[in-house]
């Protein structure tokens, strides 16, 4: 006689193996769309701290060529001190991932550590 009963019992183990596997693909995918939405924020968000530094130095460009033409050496030292003063808060945010006028709240280290887990999790 053919048994039906251990056949059906292989089957269903292989289902709810297909079916484990499906289920942690479907949570991997969510984490990397996740991971790809933090990423893409990320992006966004330096793009703007890029462009407030190129309109600063471009302003300040500006103004030397200003102070330069009209010969003025008291405006030459009061923009150099402010350069000085722009480049450290600018040194300063650009590792920290935020503008220079940040209120403190700094969301890139959480958006790191997710995608390093997600990294982790895709790769068990």
């Amino acid at each position: 006689m053919f048994d039906w009963i251990g056949r059906g019992r292989r089957i269903e183990a292989k289902l709810d193996a297909l079916l484990w596997q499906a289920s942690a693909l479907t949570q991997e995918s969510i984490m990397a769309n996740q991971n790809l939405d933090d990423l893409i924020a990320q992006v966004r968000a330096n793009e703007s701290v890029e462009a407030a530094a190129a309109a600063a130095i471009t302003g300040l460009v500006g103004r030397l060529e200003q102070a330069n033409a009209i010969g003025d050496g008291a405006q030459f030292a009061s923009i150099i001190a402010e350069m000085k003063a722009s480049a450290s808060a600018l040194a300063a945010a650009i590792p920290a991932n935020t503008a220079a006028a940040s209120t403190g709240d700094d969301p890139a280290p959480a958006a790191t550590e997710q995608q390093g887990n997600g990294t982790d999790n895709a790769a068990n």
